[in-house]
């Protein structure tokens, strides 16, 4: 049986392609939880926004009556 002699190149591949992806999916990882907690943040001032809108409406409703 004939083993390959595994060359510098081959060692640094070896080595680094790991730790790429480990940092790959960190980083995917947090983009994705703080994509997240952007949009729930968006979400509740929308809620909000929406929510004061409907009372100034009906407090309006409640002025001209």
């Amino acid at each position: 049986m004939i083993v390959p002699r595994v060359t510098y190149g081959r060692k640094q591949f070896l080595t680094a392609t790991p730790l790429l992806i480990v940092a790959v999916e960190t980083i995917s990882a947090r983009v994705t939880l703080q994509s997240r907690k952007v949009a729930e943040r968006n979400i509740r001032n929308l809620e909000q926004k929406l929510i004061s809108a409907k009372r100034d409406e009906q407090k309006n409703w409640v002025f001209l009556a």
